[in-house]
């Protein structure tokens, strides 16, 4: 695993030296990610850490449980370090070229005592055509920030070195994948190239080519793992947009990097609302109405239909919610999910 340690240099002037960007282009073209550390700073994680954990315990209060957890999208939250940070850009826009976009701004957190096990191993995309005789180079890059420590005690994300380049789709249940070969496909994998964990400091930057697999592990400590999470793309795939308090606009100002953003008025509701509502003003209605009862739709298709659109998180709240209440009927996980409106006979 390559992990890039910048210069007092690099981190001054936010640019990676051109041997380390050749390292990073060939790390992930051979094995689908790397790190850099200190990206950012302790006291901006320290900051974030702290704030996203009280949001946790009121989300828990309203909730019973941590759902629909997105980091502050305002000030004084916002930092360039993590939003618009020069290192990672120099690596993503590398990769990717001009053209560069930011669509998303999430977190993932293993809380402390919810004794959630480790995810399932999977992608967070496939190959764009399984027909190819070989992979494309990556097209979407994920960069995660933990903002603690990363250990095996607290269910550091295990990682799979070279699944990017699998023509096949890793599915453990759905229409896109074989239920069937997800066992055999990771026995095969763990053969040629086994898995690891990504043991690592906070404020270091994981980035990885989207179709990658991975699993967050289960959290044996007292403490709550939290990493923020951003998506860099082209704008040929047609980003999605998440949302901010307006105000921040100029923040987002960059020479390389373009951030999908929908500007809302203040104050922002960035966390889920008890009365079914969420931070976008969409309710369970919304969401069900457009689901149809005679076909089934994707994720991505019904976000991309809901007027915003709403953030993955938010989304995948409702959906949740809707199938617990019987309303939906859902095949396949992961990427392979699809939903149907239920209506009974």
């Amino acid at each position: 695993m390559l992990i890039i340690e910048p210069t007092d240099e690099e981190l001054s002037s936010g640019i990676l030296k051109t041997e380390n960007i050749d390292d990073a282009i060939h790390a992930m073209d051979e094995d689908g990610y790397l790190a850099i550390k200190n990206a950012v700073p302790a006291d901006i994680c320290d900051r974030l850490y702290q704030k996203m954990v009280e949001d946790g315990e009121q989300v828990k209060k309203e909730f019973g449980g941590y759902q629909g957890l997105v980091p502050p999208p305002m000030h004084p939250w916002l930092f360039k370090e993590v939003l618009l940070n020069d290192l990672v850009i120099s690596v993503t826009h590398a990769i990717l070229g001009d053209g560069l976009v930011n669509e998303a701004y999430g977190s993932n957190w293993q809380w402390a005592g919810n004794k959630v096990g480790a995810h399932h191993v999977h992608g967070d995309h496939g190959p764009l055509w399984e027909t190819m005789s070989e992979a494309t180079p990556a097209f979407k890059i994920v960069v995660n920030y933990p903002i603690c420590d990363y250990t095996e005690a607290n269910g550091a994300t295990q990682i799979w070195p070279g699944t990017h380049k699998t023509l096949r789709t890793l599915c453990n249940s759905g229409a896109y994948g074989d239920p069937a070969l997800y066992e055999p496909m990771l026995a095969e994998w763990r053969e040629k190239r086994p898995p690891h964990q990504l043991v690592l400091p906070k404020g270091s930057a994981i980035i990885r080519d989207m179709r990658t697999w991975h699993a967050g592990m289960q959290n044996h400590t007292n403490q709550h793992r939290g990493m923020l999470v951003n998506i860099h793309t082209h704008r040929k795939f047609k980003p999605t947009a998440f949302r901010v308090e307006r105000g921040s606009e100029d923040f987002f100002e960059h020479p390389v990097l373009t951030t999908n953003i929908e500007v809302v008025e203040a104050p922002i509701q960035y966390l889920p609302a008890k009365n079914g509502q969420a931070a976008s003003g969409l309710t369970l209605e919304d969401v069900s109405k457009i689901i149809p009862a005679d076909s089934e739709k994707s994720f991505d298709e019904i976000r991309r239909e809901l007027p915003g659109p709403p953030s993955v998180a938010e989304l995948r709240d409702f959906l949740k919610e809707l199938s617990k209440q019987g309303r939906l009927r859902r095949s396949g996980s992961g990427i392979g999910s699809r939903w149907r409106r239920y209506v009974s006979q």
